[in-house]
């Protein structure tokens, strides 16, 4: 989610993963992951989609294309470094989000990144802070609303932390 390049797409199927799918609002960047996917024969499919905004069900009667939701049939999500670009820059209010994210697989890994990170920073730069549910402490607390946390580490110095999750019902 948010394949960016797909570098990390290619990380999960040289580590295992049968298949990946790469989404991303970035237009430019869905064309280098494809082109990425293309030249080193990865079975990545990159999607150009706005998480914000998905694709609802299509065609007559809303039936012949499904939702995005609807087709979401993952074993397992890759969300790095999304979380603030749909909760901050989106408005997406996090609970929302969070139970979003863990109904799209049974398993998940997600990069959280704190208010303090530059990129957080930059998003906030024009505009009141609106968000202080916007913790690390609160998203764990709302994740595990919907999924047990399975591991938790700090991975930089301004505090971005992999949080691995399995959904509840799995």
């Amino acid at each position: 989610m948010g394949c960016n390049s797909g570098q990390f797409s290619e990380v999960c199927l040289k580590a295992g993963a049968k298949n990946a799918v790469g989404f991303d609002f970035d237009l430019k960047t869905v064309g280098i992951a494809f082109q990425r996917s293309k030249d080193k024969k990865l079975d990545l499919l990159t999607l150009h989609q706005d998480l914000a905004n998905p694709s609802p069900a299509h065609g007559w009667g809303g039936v012949e294309r499904k939702s995005l939701m609807a087709r979401a049939n993952a074993d397992m999500t890759v969300a790095l470094a999304l979380i603030h670009h749909l909760v901050i820059g989106r408005n997406v209010p996090l609970n929302y989000f969070t139970k979003w994210l863990v109904q799209l697989a049974p398993e998940g890994i997600l990069e959280f990144v704190p208010k303090n990170d530059p990129m957080v920073q930059i998003l906030l730069m024009n505009r009141e802070d609106i968000f202080p549910d916007y913790t690390l402490e609160n998203f764990k607390h709302v994740l595990n609303k919907y999924a047990r946390i399975i591991r938790s580490d700090v991975i930089t110095e301004d505090g971005r932390t992999l949080i691995h999750f399995t959904r509840n019902d799995s």
